[in-house]
């Protein structure tokens, strides 16, 4: 069973082709769910919160390890 860890807006941008900007600018916006880490100023998103935000938008969802070299 693979251990699902929340995503930091940096990874997440990754993952949609955005830059890391235009997902903070969603998250202040509400339009990306989640959570600012307490007592720092660090912010994080479920996986299934960008994939949300990625089939709303029509955004594919680029997967850095898929394209990693064999």
């Amino acid at each position: 069973m693979k251990c699902q860890r929340d995503l930091t807006l940096g990874e997440a941008a990754r993952l949609l082709r955005l830059s890391p900007t235009t997902m903070r600018r969603l998250f202040d916006a509400g339009s990306l769910k989640g959570y600012r880490v307490p007592g720092s100023r660090f912010r994080r998103v479920t996986r299934a919160e960008v994939e949300r935000l990625a089939r709303e938008h029509d955004i594919p969802l680029h997967d850095p390890q898929a394209t990693e070299a064999t």
